[in-house]
């Protein structure tokens, strides 16, 4: 019978309370018919210049007679506005950057066609000088507008998000600050893989939203969001962007990718693709260091030096077909293979017993992981009159072979020498098959999203051990299956939005050892995550508040069983007996000119931890194994500062991370200590080039069971030289110019195991080249489905 998960001081978590849900429910009703009776007269209509092109973030305000304001609201991205509370109202006046400003008259109307005129003045100001950014509380998000400022002269996307108020991006990988990776969109459409990124430029980019609290309409593992939305580009025929870049590190370790994205457009369908390769070799040196306390004190000091070699070939194609302009259907399929996954490396590890020398091993082991997948996803977005319909249906399938050789010399307490080789075979195998289906109407002045999400997941796991008897060899499976609904409400009054939402997952895992259904081991989860949000402005500060949750489950790897053998003093083994992670999330957002800020309160349950613990009898061997640790509290606040003087931009990210987390320790180590994060990037935006000043810093202090044992900083150094029209941009680069980014970190395991790590400063040169003709933004549509359980693969 399966074991349900305990509801325990987690209002979320566990078997439903339907009499809560059923409360939950009744006061989103309440709350609808509460914001729909405050007004009943609403005035509705689009803004667009003298070409018929839409107006975004136009400013329209509902005025008296006496020029008093009523109401008022501003354009989405296809111009459209919709502003409540008009009684009283003879005036509608609409002004926008770069445009004069537009009176009209108002009698009752509902629905309004604007037109506005270009200002020549003020659009010959901002061409001669690029503007800042403007970033403004938006809904459940920041939004920044790229297009027009000098964030759009950015030499890649990349470095483009890096200047993004609350985002952060090291060596390709995006972050947002104090919640971790985002699910990125484009233009609504979830990003399948990152290499979609390297097709947008920032040329092209018009806005930019970094929700860090998302609702009910996102999957409820979903920490952060970022959406990204590009310029209408109406260019047909072929076109195509193609990026090449070459590193080099400090121990003279290149690598070298390739990225060629091509596209080609008619009016009512486009054919797009993606080919790229990468060769990679770095090093990955480190220095572990175990103490163990049991009636003797064990020590085991090791170093090692690694290196790892990856090739990787990738393929896409894409295609989107353009029924009307309200409908469009299309279909997408990748191949990944990673031909090479390739690691070897040398160790030395002695064994004190109470300061004496115990034991000492050399070992070298040689690895190689080749792997491949394949994902493919049909859509089909539109309208039937207001009913907004969002399908997809995704299938992935991977497969993954890690062949390991391990070979170690040591000499037993006795002084015999000995030689011992073991090989280890493990294979994996992943299918998901997934489908998602979203409604949205507008009802009471407002949006209404209804929808549904269900997902079949199947893993094979097979482990072997030469010689026999070392470990138990491993032959399981398990199937996932997901279900979840949720329903989600939003609309704005006057200039306050506000948006309440739930979402309902259901999870049946059932795991099988050698066939055979294991009922302690499988597990059934009900969970429901309600969303609350409102942001509006107090004179020029614009505020944010929201609460949300969000759950993190086990990845499969982290739910196998049986023992994975590293060494003769090391083991590795998964825990399907694990609960998922639930956060519960309370965030205050404020915008205001180039500052902003964000405050987050968390309570976490669950949180899952790697702990190593003595394995058998033997106090020298040890056994790794992710545990869920003790709930606690915790709290970050991030500073964002975005000034500009000339040429001269100074980008300054400041965050501060506190814990109140408490476990029994080896020396009684509180594990409370705040965390502090800089980030200070300084642009030089010249006629001739884009130079980059980068400083990062961080402190030590706690999270979870960790502790960084000791700060660090580190400084970035780079520069971007556009050629041939802006077609071709050349960048170089140098990471850790002065070889300090030497980090430690150390993991509690409770009051009889620590261990410390070590890893060293490494430097790294980059040289990039990348050449684009005709590229048009990408029609495709699909928002794909089950993203959250491939992650997990």
């Amino acid at each position: 019978m399966a074991i349900n998960c305990t509801l325990k001081e987690n209002y979320f978590c566990g078997t439903i309370n339907y009499e809560r849900m059923r409360k939950h429910l009744l006061l989103l009703f309440i709350l609808i018919i509460f914001t729909s009776a405050i007004s009943a007269q609403t005035l509705q209509g689009v803004v667009k210049n003298q070409k018929g092109e839409p107006i975004e973030f136009a400013n329209v305000a509902v005025l008296a007679a006496d020029s008093s304001l009523v109401s008022g609201g501003i354009t989405d991205q296809k111009g459209h506005f919709k502003i409540e509370n008009t009684q009283g109202a003879c005036i509608v006046r609409t002004s926008s950057l770069g445009y004069k400003q537009h009176f009209s008259n108002f009698s009752g109307q509902t629905f309004l066609n604007i037109v506005l005129t270009e200002d020549a003045q003020m659009m010959s100001e901002v061409v001669v000088s690029a503007k800042l950014p403007k970033t403004i509380l938006k809904g459940e998000g920041m939004l920044t507008n790229i297009s027009g400022t000098v964030l759009e002269k950015s030499a890649d996307i990349h470095k483009m998000l890096n200047l993004v108020p609350m985002l952060s991006v090291t060596n390709g990988n995006i972050e947002v600050l104090g919640r971790g990776t985002p699910l990125i969109y484009i233009n609504g459409r979830k990003m399948t893989d990152a290499m979609e990124l390297d097709r947008l430029q920032p040329e092209n980019i018009k806005t930019v939203e970094v929700i860090n609290n998302p609702g009910a309409r996102y999957s409820a593992s979903t920490r952060c969001v970022v959406r990204i939305t590009t310029k209408q580009r109406k260019g047909e025929g072929f076109g195509f962007i193609n990026s090449a870049t070459a590193k080099v590190n400090d121990h003279s370790r290149m690598s070298w990718y390739d990225n060629l994205n091509w596209t080609y457009s008619a009016t009512r369908w486009q054919v797009s693709g993606t080919l790229y390769g990468k060769y990679s070799h770095e090093n990955d040196n480190k220095k572990i260091r175990q103490i163990t306390q049991t009636a003797d004190k064990w020590e085991q000091a090791t170093n090692i030096e690694q290196e790892y070699t990856q090739i990787n070939p990738y393929a896409s194609l894409s295609g989107a077909y353009f029924l009307n302009d309200s409908n469009s259907i299309g279909a997408r399929i990748s191949y990944d293979r990673y031909a090479r996954w390739e690691s070897a490396g040398n160790s030395e590890l002695t064994t004190f017993k109470n300061s004496m020398l115990d034991d000492f091993m050399k070992s070298n082991y040689l690895s190689n992981e080749p792997k491949e997948s394949v994902s493919s996803n049909i859509y089909y977005v539109g309208k039937i009159k207001k009913l907004g319909i969002d399908f997809n249906t995704d299938y992935f399938w991977q497969s993954v072979s890690d062949r390991f050789r391990t070979q170690e010399w040591f000499k037993d307490a006795i002084g015999i020498e000995h030689n011992k080789e073991t090989n280890t075979l493990r294979q994996t195998y992943n299918s998901l098959i997934a489908s998602k289906l979203v409604f949205t109407y507008p009802i009471l002045g407002g949006e209404l999203s209804v929808g549904g999400e269900a997902s079949h997941s199947l893993r094979k796991n097979y482990y072997q051990v030469e010689p026999i008897g070392v470990v138990d060899e491993v032959n399981s499976r398990f199937t996932e299956s997901m279900t979840s609904g949720m329903i989600d409400y939003s609309r704005t009054i006057g200039r306050v939005w506000l948006q309440a939402g739930i979402r309902y997952e259901n999870v049946n895992f059932k795991y099988f050892d050698r066939g055979v259904y294991m009922p302690d081991l499988s597990r059934k989860f009900n969970n429901v995550f309600p969303s609350l949000a409102i942001s509006f402005p107090v004179g020029k500060v614009q505020m944010q508040l929201t609460y949300a949750s969000d759950i993190s489950r086990p990845g499969y790897g982290q739910l196998r069983s049986g023992l994975q053998y590293d060494n003769r003093f090391m083991y590795e083994t998964g825990n399907p007996f694990l609960m998922p992670t639930i956060n519960r999330n309370l965030t205050y957002n404020l915008s205001w000119k180039w500052f902003s800020f964000m405050g987050m309160f968390r309570r976490n349950y669950d949180e899952i931890s790697y702990l190593i613990t003595p394995y058998k009898d033997d106090a020298r061997t040890v056994l790794m194994r992710p545990e869920n640790i003790s709930d606690y509290n915790s709290m970050t606040f991030t500073l964002s500062f975005r000034p500009r003087f000339g040429i001269y931009q100074p980008i300054l990210d400041m965050s501060l991370y506190k814990q109140w987390y408490e476990m029994e320790t080896l020396g009684n180590q509180r594990l409370s200590n705040p965390v502090a994060s800089f980030n200070f990037r300084n642009v030089f935006d010249t006629k001739w080039f884009v130079g980059n000043l980068s400083f990062q810093a961080q402190t030590g202090g706690n999270m979870g069971n960790g502790d960084i044992g000791k700060g660090y900083y580190r400084v970035d150094l780079g520069i971007d030289k556009t050629l041939l029209q802006k077609r071709l941009t050349l960048s170089l680069y140098v990471f850790d110019l002065f070889h300090t980014g030497k980090k430690y970190s150390t993991i509690y395991s409770g009051a009889m195991s620590t261990s410390y790590f070590e890893f060293p400063a490494v430097t790294t040169f980059s040289l990039s080249a990348k050449y684009k003709f005709n590229v048009t933004r990408s029609k495709y549509k699909g928002t794909g489905a089950g993203a959250s359980q491939r992650d997990r693969m």
